[in-house]
């Protein structure tokens, strides 16, 4: 097994993308307004789908996907954008390690 099979979701990234489904449920909900729904959820599904990149062994684009997804989501989507950074960090180390 190589050291990027053993990366995994972080929990900053879990809450994040909770957190963000939380917030495109209730916003629209709240005012009413599908604009902002049309707007939400596309990113959140990004957001979602980089998660269970980074879960299926592809944590390169899976973190690059979290962090595009999560821009939109100010300042909820930091904690989700600062996850998925760590996880591109741990990639980073591993990658490292295995040079040495």
């Amino acid at each position: 097994m190589s050291n990027t099979e053993s990366l995994a979701v972080n929990a900053l990234v879990v809450s994040g993308v909770g957190l963000n489904s939380v917030l495109a449920v209730v916003a629209p909900w709240a005012t009413q307004s599908m604009a902002m729904a049309a707007i939400l959820i596309p990113f959140l599904a990004l957001q979602l789908l980089g998660a269970a990149l980074i879960a299926t062994r592809k944590p390169k684009l899976g973190a690059i996907c979290t962090m595009i997804g999560s821009a939109v989501f100010v300042p909820l989507g930091m904690i989700a954008f600062i996850g998925a950074r760590r996880v591109l960090d741990e990639l980073e180390q591993h990658r490292f390690h295995e040079r040495l």
